[in-house]
């Protein structure tokens, strides 16, 4: 049965269909068209729309996400620090209103409820969850990179991006872990 198969099969070299690529990448034009149309012109709330910022290349969008996920980094820093400071922050607007704070300062850390609020959310899920995410993207970086140079062999950016990407995958997969 094998040898059938590799005989009926295994001689055919590969072909790629010209029409159909050309057919999908006509389509894929149309659709990016609509789509910036949409989002530009057609949003419900034009005043509201994200910007979808489709002129940039697919193979620059893996810089976007990055992007994204540092802003994100640093709204999660900034949530952290403004959790860590709460504790105090209520202790100087009781000070400030004329409390006396004994009672209050003998409760201990680990039954305040306002000294470092949220610290598991902030030190372990939130961190935990942006590295999967930063890993996830990478990965993805590496697949559809791979896939690219494959039918754009003269873009050396890609190339370079690609060997980059590996790399620093390479990196995570001995390196990247979870706080605990």
């Amino acid at each position: 049965m094998k040898h059938q198969h590799e005989s009926t099969h295994g001689q055919k070299p590969f072909k790629v269909n010209e029409a159909f690529l050309h057919r999908v990448e006509a389509e894929m034009r149309a659709y990016w068209s609509g789509l910036k149309d949409a989002n530009e012109r057609l949003h419900i709330a034009q005043e509201m729309a994200v910007n979808m910022n489709l002129g940039t290349t697919a193979v620059d969008q893996f810089a976007e996400a990055k992007k994204a996920i540092n802003q994100l980094s640093e709204i999660l820093s900034d949530f952290a620090e403004a959790d860590s400071l709460l504790n105090e922050e209520i202790r100087s607007h009781l000070l400030a209103l004329g409390y006396d704070l004994t009672e209050y300062d003998k409760v201990p850390y680990y039954r305040n409820p306002f000294f470092n609020r949220n610290w598991d959310m902030h030190a372990l899920t939130a961190n935990n969850t942006l590295t999967d995410l930063v890993v996830v993207l990478k990965q993805a970086e590496v697949r559809f990179l791979g896939e690219y140079v494959k039918t754009h062999s003269n873009e050396t950016e890609a190339i370079e991006r690609l060997e980059t990407a590996k790399v620093e995958l390479h990196e995570m997969a001995v390196s990247a872990g979870y706080a605990d």
